[in-house]
């Protein structure tokens, strides 16, 4: 009887994975099958009741007189012959609905009920499994979607919270060296000076140093002001020609090679020139071109020759290399380049490491990312990648 119970499980998976009104209508045909068989077989087994009882009165073969139709045991079966399948089929239908309202939906909803308290109550724990694809299926299956965002979402606030105190550490660690000069000089010049110790060309000097720092801290209120700008920057996506990109690209390449005296070449991928005319991006130019500069710059600072620019497009991902011949990233700027305020610059120069920093920030707002290598040779790559829409016009 193996194959009986296959087909009933066939039968019971097509049901299960069917939407809620067809699988009820599968329930109840099946009920209506099964209260015609039922009532076939009980028919049968009242001919041979009512042949039986006859025989005893001695009727046989006059069930249609007067005298047998005086018999109470053959008025009930005569009842239950012309009134039983409507009976089955009210009994049938009653315990279909209700065994598929029992073992079909009713675990479904119990399961959606259960996953949205346990959300309500922050216990992002408890994985959805009544994962069936009728409707009731489908909104567990938006339930567990929606409990793995808020696991992603938490995941990213404490990210968030960690990197804030990252930025605050770091920014309290550069603050603390200029205060601590203008703290020593304040109070060397509000010592001496009254006592006419001071000669004035000390006094300009020092003067001189605190302004230094003072701007300087001034430079470092304006880079947190910009961190919370990224923060809260939002994506503005519109269509735009390939073709217009490199364009601007190139004036840009052009202009900060004739600010900084270096050969900058700009190459572009075979396949994307041949195609720039015709192609169009979904993109937020003005953030690519941000990122594009500050990588630009940061290459300009530590090339001793020249720059060379490749920009690729492949499918929904837009790639911009850049690479200097200087003498490439460090062991520990491989590591911590992409951190705020990290520079091995350790001067009173107004660079603040937030380069590469701010750069990959804009390619993760972009749906891309930021990658630092030193080339074979010499120099170093920093690639910027950004999640676009491209199709041919």
């Amino acid at each position: 009887m193996d194959w009986i119970e296959e087909v009933l499980s066939k039968v019971k998976s097509h049901i299960r994975n069917s939407s809620l009104c067809r699988g009820l209508l599968y329930t109840m045909s099946l009920g209506l099958i099964v209260a015609i068989v039922v009532n076939y077989m009980l028919q049968s087994v009242c001919k041979g009741w009512i042949d039986v009882i006859l025989e005893r009165y001695e009727l046989v073969g006059a069930l249609e007189s007067k005298e047998a139709s005086d018999i109470f045991e053959v008025a009930v079966i005569n009842t239950i012959n012309s009134y039983g399948l409507v009976i089955l089929i009210v009994i049938t239908e009653f315990f279909g609905v209700l065994y598929y309202l029992k073992h079909w939906i009713m675990p479904g909803i119990t399961a959606a009920k259960e996953a949205v308290e346990y959300l309500e109550l922050g216990d992002y724990s408890h994985e959805q499994n009544y994962l069936e694809e009728n409707e009731v299926g489908k909104v567990c299956g938006k339930i567990e979607n929606l409990r793995r965002q808020l696991i992603e979402m938490k995941y990213r606030e404490w990210d968030a919270q960690k990197e804030l105190s990252s930025i605050n550490a770091a920014f309290a660690h550069d603050m603390r060296t200029p205060l601590t000069v203008m703290k020593g000089y304040t109070e060397f010049l509000l010592n001496y000076v009254p006592q006419g110790k001071v000669s004035q060309e000390l006094l300009l000097d020092k003067l001189g140093t605190i302004y230094q720092h003072e701007e300087r801290l001034l430079e470092f209120s304006k880079t947190m002001t910009e961190i919370r700008t990224i923060e809260m920057r939002e994506i503005k996506c519109k269509w735009v020609s390939l073709s217009e990109l490199v364009n601007e690209l190139q004036i840009t390449v052009e202009e900060m090679e004739r600010q900084s005296g270096l050969d900058i070449f700009m190459d572009i991928q075979e396949e994307v020139a041949d195609r720039a005319d015709q192609t169009i991006i979904s993109m937020d130019k003005s953030l690519v071109f941000e990122t594009f500069e500050n990588l630009l710059s940061n290459g300009i600072r530590y090339a001793q020759g020249s720059i060379e620019i490749k920009l690729m497009l492949e499918k929904e991902w837009l790639t911009i290399f850049v690479k200097d011949d200087g003498d490439g990233f460090s062991a520990k700027a491989l590591k911590d380049a992409k951190k705020l305020y990290y520079s091995e610059d350790k001067g009173m120069g107004h660079h603040f490491g937030m380069g590469l920093y701010i750069s990959e920030k804009l390619c993760e707002k972009h749906g891309g990312n930021l990658t630092i290598v030193n080339g074979i040779d010499q120099g170093a790559i920093v690639a910027a990648r950004f999640r676009v829409n491209s199709k041919i016009n």
